[in-house]
């Protein structure tokens, strides 16, 4: 298992750079989180290795952090700067996130990450983070910009 670490990290380092790509220009953080989450899931979901080291892997969230990068922190931050989101405790928010997101992937790991899966897992992110019901719903929903080729 430990040998899997380090490919898993690289892969995730991958995927959260490929995310700023197509959100460098977005101005709507909400948006910005709503896709980088989708997309997150669904390479995860693409991924058998990676679904199933996660799946049987207790990875401390030190690792599970360095592997996200500081991406999804500084866009949720970017939120709360903006106005766009609710300012929770860090230190809480970011392992209730991970740890939550990381169980969904487990518990879905007989049945994959299918669509409907990955769009409620961004909209009930996107509640927490303290959208409205009907927009949490539209932008979960919303087409997801193509990620660069690798």
């Amino acid at each position: 298992m430990d040998v899997l670490v380090p490919i898993v990290r690289a892969k995730a380092r991958q995927v959260t750079e490929q995310l700023d790509d197509p959100t460098q220009d977005m101005t709507d953080p909400a948006s910005v989180v709503s896709i980088s989450v989708r997309h997150l899931l669904t390479e995860i979901s693409k991924d058998p290795l990676w679904t199933w080291f996660l799946f049987k892997s207790d990875l401390p969230m030190d690792q599970t952090r360095e592997a996200s990068g500081e991406s999804a922190k500084r866009d949720i931050l970017n939120g709360i700067d903006a106005g766009r989101f609710i300012a929770h405790d860090e230190e809480t928010l970011e392992p209730f996130l991970l740890g939550a997101l990381a169980d969904v992937i487990r518990d879905k790991f007989e049945t994959g990450l299918g669509q409907p899966i990955i769009e409620n897992c961004a909209y009930i992110l996107l509640l927490i983070l303290g959208l409205q019901k009907e927009e949490a719903r539209k932008l979960s929903c919303a087409p997801l910009p193509p990620l660069p080729a690798e």
